[in-house]
Parts: C-alpha cells; sequence; structure tokens
C-alpha cells in the first residue's frame, strides 16, 4: 500500500466512523512541524456531546506509511459525563508504550523522537466492549530542527597545526540519549571554486572516521597529512545505530604557516584550563602545572586524561586532587606512574556538578 491509499484508508475510516453514530468528538493538537514525540501521541482531546455518561479508553497508534507500527499509546479508563470534555493534559495514559519492529520504531524507542519520515498519527476511543465510539487520523512529517554545529577549527579559520583538533557538539544537549549513538566525521581537500557542499560530495576522503563516541578528534598520525597552504572541508553526522540522525553544518578551514610551540610549563608556570577547545599544546614533563577558575566553589577536581595519540584511551591511576579554594587554583599534579608516553598528546577533561567543562592539551616530554 503506497503512503496515498493508507492515508486515503484512514480518512475513510473515519468517515465510517461518523457514519454509524460517532459518540465522541476527538481533537488532535499535536504540532505539524518539528520532529515527532512520545509527547505527541498524547496530545488529543475528548467531547462527549451526547446526553448520557461515556466510559471507555483512548488509544493512540503511530505507523509510518507501509502501515507498520511505530508505537501505540493506551490510557487507563476514562469517565465522560453528558457534554463534558476531558483536555489531552488530563488523560491518564499509561507510562509503557508498545512498539513496533520496524527501523523508525527502533529509533523512537531509543530517543523518545523521529528524526525525518511521514507518518500516521491516530486515536481511538473504544468503550468497554471495545466497539470504537470515535477517531482522528492525521498525516504527519517529522523532522528534526536541530543546529547541530562544528565547534573548532570555526569555520574559515587559519590554523597552524597541520594535525588540528577537530570539534563538534555533543547532540546530548538536545535530550538525545541513545546507547548506540555515534558520529561519522568526513575531511576532504576543498578545490578552487568548490563549495564545501560539492566538495565533501565529490572528492575523495582523506579523512573517514566511523562509530566515533566522543566530540572532538586528534587529527591521525595515519591519515594523509594536511598541508600548509592548502584549504579543506568538513562535516561530521550522529547515528543511531545504522540510521543517521542529523548532520552538522559543512565548515572549511586553512593550514597557515606554523607558530613556534608554547615553553614547556615549570612550576611557576600554569596553563589555565578552559572551557574552548583549542589548538593549544603545552609540554609537560614530571609534573601537570594547571590554573583552575574555581567558580563553583567545589572542593575535589573531578577530571580525567585521555591519550589522543592512542584510539582516547583513558589514563588510569589519577592521582586525587582535593582540597580546591573557590576562586583561582594552581595545581601540580604528578606524571609519576601514570604511563604517559614519550611525545604522546593528551587531553584533560574537568568536569564539574553544573555540567560546566574545561580542558587543556599538552604533549608529554620525558627529561
Amino acid at each position: 500500500m503506497n503512503k496515498y491509499a493508507f492515508f486515503l484508508s484512514c480518512l475513510l475510516i473515519t468517515s465510517f466512523s461518523a457514519l454509524r453514530g460517532q459518540e465522541v468528538v476527538l481533537t488532535e493538537f499535536s504540532p505539524g512541524f518539528g520532529s515527532i514525540s512520545l509527547e505527541d501521541m498524547t496530545m488529543v482531546s475528548v467531547n462527549n456531546p451526547g446526553p448520557t455518561t461515556v466510559r471507555g479508553t483512548l488509544r493512540a497508534t503511530l505507523q509510518d506509511l507501509r502501515g507498520e507500527l511505530v508505537a501505540e499509546l493506551r490510557s487507563r479508563e476514562v469517565v465522560l459525563q453528558a457534554g463534558g470534555q476531558l483536555a489531552y493534559a488530563s488523560i491518564p495514559w499509561s507510562n509503557r508504550p508498545t512498539y513496533g519492529s520496524s527501523r523508525f520504531a527502533r529509533t523512537f524507542s531509543q530517543l523518545g523522537l523521529l528524526a525525518h519520515g511521514e507518518f500516521v498519527l491516530c486515536f481511538k476511543f473504544f468503550d468497554g466492549t471495545g466497539r470504537v465510539l470515535g477517531e482522528r487520523c492525521a498525516e504527519k512529517r517529522s523532522s528534526l530542527e536541530m543546529n547541530f554545529s562544528l565547534v573548532y577549527p570555526e569555520d574559515r579559520a587559519e590554523v597552524s597545526e597541520t594535525r588540528p583538533i577537530l570539534g563538534w557538539e555533543d547532540v546530548a544537549r538536545f535530550g538525545i540519549r541513545a546507547a548506540d549513538l555515534s558520529y561519522h566525521l568526513v575531511l576532504v581537500e576543498l578545490q578552487k571554486g568548490q563549495s564545501p557542499a560539492e566538495a565533501l560530495e565529490r572528492n575523495p576522503a582523506l579523512l573517514t572516521q566511523r562509530g566515533l563516541h566522543i566530540t572532538s578528534l586528534l587529527y591521525p598520525l595515519n591519515a594523509k597529512q594536511l598541508e600548509v597552504g592548502r584549504t579543506y572541508a568538513w562535516m561530521v553526522r550522529a547515528y543511531v545505530g545504522g540510521d543517521q540522525l542529523v548532520s552538522s553544518q559543512q565548515w572549511i578551514f586553512s593550514i597557515g604557516q606554523p607558530v613556534a610551540k608554547a615553553a614547556s610549563a615549570t612550576v611557576s608556570t600554569f596553563a589555565m584550563l578552559s572551557t574552548e577547545l583549542v589548538n593549544r599544546y603545552y609540554l609537560f614533563d614530571d609534573n601537570l602545572c594547571l590554573g583552575f577558575d574555581n567558580n563553583e566553589g567545589i572542593t575535589n577536581l573531578d577530571y580525567r586524561i585521555i591519550d589522543l595519540d592512542n584510539n582516547d584511551a583513558e589514563v588510569a591511576n589519577l592521582p586525587v586532587v582535593t582540597s580546591l579554594v573557590p576562586g583561582l587554583n594552581t595545581l601540580s599534579i604528578s606524571t609519576t606512574g601514570l604511563g604517559l608516553q614519550t611525545d604522546h598528546t593528551y587531553r584533560i577533561e574537568v568536569s564539574t556538578p553544573r555540567k560546566q567543562y574545561y580542558f587543556l592539551h599538552f604533549r608529554y616530554v620525558s627529561l
């Protein structure tokens, strides 16, 4: 059945319900734009225009245009007095939807929303014998409205690193949570006269990284080296399982002449942790000398160190850092026993109870 035949059948069912004596009136309030969420399956009101009390239950079903079930939601029993109305916020829905077996159903069960596609949402009211007293069906187009952004390098920036850090937003900030959420990064060289979109579609990829569960990547050593004076286009796609959820903008950056590296930090020189993910590296040896602006007044440092040259492996046995004071703190963390690898690049990540994140990149040099 094609989508038009399926939708027409829904309308015919609704019409037949009216002919056989519809006893309640359903009014659907879900928006006709944006992504379809579980909340949309509850946005219906019920009106009893008749002279007698009506008892029954509501059922909301969401199907794709092939007629396959995406999700079904049922209410507990409701009682409508003669002439009474039940607003959608007052309907006692069950807390546990039933999901189908399609790929849309899988995505909906994991995320609680549908990113893209066309669907039919039907509401039906049944009495105690299973007779349909009223129904309402509507076609819905789902489109995930999310400004999923790249972060660094900024669009059209010139960077001095031939192995830059590529950073992007975490879609978790949009309320999306899924165990099999991953990112796919693509980077190509931009040729003269090309737009970023054209380059990403036509040019061979210099870097393709799939299955990323992090939101930044140090340009790998085993990828083709980026060159000074050339321009590159890149983008990131978010996936849930094998289904694409959303894609980022398409940005470009160029490689400029390298600049001198920051000097090795000493006991009297502390590198400030920053809320921005930037391409600046410090050189540390026996101690990690850090500056931290403790504007939340926390007492313990919640941090981790990951090895960007070893598949983002997390460094174990980190020393506990306590006794922080409000305001500026200078921290000296010994690298003894951490197993840091000479000339490897690392990132320090600090998180706070208010979900603020701080970063710092360094290369370990063994003296």
